[in-house]
């Protein structure tokens, strides 16, 4: 394409942007402007993780598919560990010169039941304790200085997968909302003995403290649990002296347990516990997971969401047991939020924010228009229940068909989100 390829730091310092994705951003910004065509190279391009990919980087991938461009994308806003903003697809690629979306999310795709849009609302992997408690401290519902993120309608929390018990999403009002089995149906759950807790949290005055506990921990979860060092992982938020700790983290499981520090391709090594950052070892996932730095939580006020995003991606990577560790009364504080969440997990109540308090609003128009499918399916239900009452005028049957036959169609929809 006439462009000459460019190492990463190379990149690093053409840009202004520092961040990874806008450094990636700018660079796939750059091939698009060239005055050489683009060529459509690949029949179907799948993003997975997408929420942490710049904008450029989906146009990209548009660009250089072949018709009928086959670009599908997966993407969880609070997983989102730069950006801030949650884009609809007419942002992303904008529209045609008569104003219609130039990927449009409605509806199926051509001659097939393959809905374009989909919500996955069941968590297999991760626990539910766990994962209402990371979504919770994710947005900082039951947090002392009020929430950093909401998602303000009934309908976009059953997005996610929960249920709206009480309440009325008015600023200043009680809702109380539950996660019900059949949305985490982890049977883990139910098989730990009584009074042990899928989520734990310890602080301590020293980081070294800290790290002592945490390797002791480690080789009790090898030699008494019996687990496989690779089923375990360490996740620490603390990025600045992250190498340190994790330095001294590997001397003090030496020799019983051997343990990595993945940077590059390499995530998990048999025999080997894993020692990663957030941006590593997302997308991954273990049996115990381990977070230590929990106090650097909240320490960056114009981070705020960013950090409350990185806790709640290290937390979901567990699919049995998450440990917080942290020092200082910076985690004893954050603890006690934790603390107030799985007091109540199972139905928790908290108070709707005022807009104009949070940072970042969890909803957008895309999510509006597939809950105003599903509420058109039961609109078609209850008007199919009128014309049959009428039944005997051939015209209202004949209507009633028709309406029987839109019913099907909206109600396979329903049926697989609910799948």
């Amino acid at each position: 394409m006439g462009r000459n390829s460019r190492t990463y730091l190379e990149a690093k310092n053409a840009f202004t942007h520092k961040e990874y994705s806008q450094i990636l951003g700018n660079c796939c910004k750059e091939l698009r402007e060239l005055e050489d065509k683009t060529p459509q190279l690949f029949d179907a391009i799948l993003i997975d993780e997408a929420q942490d990919f710049n904008f450029e980087f989906y146009k990209l991938c548009y660009d250089i598919l072949r018709e009928p461009k086959r670009l599908i994308w997966a993407y969880d806003e609070v997983q989102s560990l730069e950006s801030l903003s949650i884009p609809t697809a007419i942002e992303i690629f904008g529209t045609h010169t008569d104003g219609t979306p130039v990927v449009e999310l409605e509806g199926n795709y051509p001659d097939s039941e393959i809905e374009k849009d989909m919500i996955l609302y069941h968590c297999y992997r991760t626990p539910r304790p766990i994962m209402v408690t990371a979504h919770f401290f994710g947005m900082g519902l039951l947090r002392n200085k009020g929430a950093v993120q909401f998602i303000p309608t009934p309908g976009g929390w059953e997005d996610i997968g929960y249920e709206v018990v009480s309440g009325e999403f008015q600023p200043g009002k009680k809702v109380t909302i539950k996660r019900p089995e059949k949305n985490s149906p982890h049977s883990l759950e139910k098989l730990v003995p009584q009074g042990e807790k899928l989520v734990q949290y310890k602080t301590f005055n020293q980081r070294s403290q800290e790290l002592n506990w945490v390797a002791a921990q480690i080789k009790k979860n090898v030699y008494e649990d019996e687990l496989k060092p690779e089923e375990i992982v360490v996740i620490s938020l603390d990025w600045k002296n992250m190498e340190r700790d994790f330095g001294e983290l590997q001397g003090l499981l030496k020799p019983e347990v051997k343990a990595i520090i993945s940077k590059n391709e390499i995530f998990r090594q048999s025999n080997n516990v894993t020692l990663a950052g957030i941006f590593r070892a997302k997308g991954n996932e273990a049996s115990i997971v381990y977070v230590i730095g929990f106090e650097q939580v909240d320490s960056n006020p114009q981070l705020i969401v960013q950090e409350r995003n990185q806790a709640f991606t290290a937390m979901t990577r567990a699919r049995g047991w998450c440990i917080l560790t942290g020092i200082s009364s910076k985690a004893h504080i954050l603890f006690h939020e934790i603390q107030k969440i799985l007091a109540s997990y199972e139905e928790i109540t908290f108070t709707v924010p005022e807009p104009k308090t949070i940072q970042r609003n969890l909803d957008n128009l895309e999510y509006e228009k597939r809950r105003n499918r599903l509420k058109k399916g039961k609109e078609l239900t209850s008007k199919l229940v009128e014309a049959m009452n009428e039944y005997g005028n051939p015209e209202i049957l004949e209507k009633a068909k028709e309406i029987e036959e839109l019913i099907k169609k909206e109600q396979q929809k329903i049926n697989k989100l609910g799948n």
